[in-house]
C-alpha cells in the first residue's frame, strides 16, 4: 500500500537525462561543442541506467500499464450524388 504513493526512480532519469540532452543541444548552438560533448556522455550514462532499470523491471515479473487502446474514427456516410467530383470527365 505504501509503494502506491513511492515516486518512480525511472520517471525521475527520463527527466534528468531530457534535461541534460536539452541543455546539451544549446551547448552545441551557442558553438559550446566541449559542452555539448561533456551532456551528451552524461545524458548516455544515465540512458544506460535506465535501460538497466526497465531490464531489471521485465525480470522481476513487474508490467508497466499497457498505452490505451485508441479506437478507429467512424467512417461518415457519403451521398456519391452530392459530390461534386464525376467519374465522367
Amino acid at each position: 500500500m505504501l509503494g502506491l504513493f513511492k515516486k518512480s526512480p525511472l520517471k525521475k532519469l527520463e527527466a534528468e537525462h531530457k534535461a541534460l540532452l536539452t541543455k546539451g543541444f544549446h551547448a552545441q548552438r551557442n558553438g559550446d561543442v566541449r559542452a555539448y560533448a561533456f551532456l551528451t556522455a552524461e545524458a548516455e550514462a544515465i540512458r544506460e541506467k535506465i535501460d538497466a532499470l526497465k531490464a531489471e523491471e521485465d525480470s522481476e515479473g513487474l508490467k508497466r500499464p499497457a498505452p490505451p487502446l485508441t479506437q478507429p474514427l467512424p467512417r461518415l456516410e457519403t451521398d456519391p450524388e452530392a459530390s461534386p467530383r464525376t467519374d465522367d470527365r
